[in-house]
């Protein structure tokens, strides 16, 4: 789901912004999963003689994945055509420009 979220990302960039969308993608990945992975352990106890309170971790990540899953299924919308995905970017991108030239005036 992820890996399918990331390409999504950076292929419906505009060509000039490509390098920033992978590596705000990147950026997050690693930081999630640090994230993500902290936790978990945090979770674990210290010994594995009973799996029960190491259950806790395991419960974690079916939630977070379950959350991801949720995220993805309500906010995902059918692209467009990358053309036509890259022309909406450019606008959006002229807009938010156009209020930061307003904010500096």
């Amino acid at each position: 789901m992820f890996m399918g979220a990331g390409i999504n990302l950076i292929m419906h960039c505009p060509p000039e912004m490509g390098g920033v969308a992978g590596a705000w993608n990147q950026t997050m990945a690693q930081i999630g999963g640090a994230i993500c992975l902290a936790v978990q352990a945090g979770l674990e106890e210290k010994t594995l003689r009973n799996w029960r309170p190491n259950a806790r971790s395991f419960w974690f990540e079916v939630a977070v994945f379950g959350a991801a899953a949720i995220v993805y299924f309500v906010g995902y919308s059918e692209p467009e055509s990358p053309e036509k995905e890259h022309e909406l970017a450019r606008e959006r991108m002229k807009v938010v420009e156009q209020r930061w030239e307003k904010a500096d005036e």
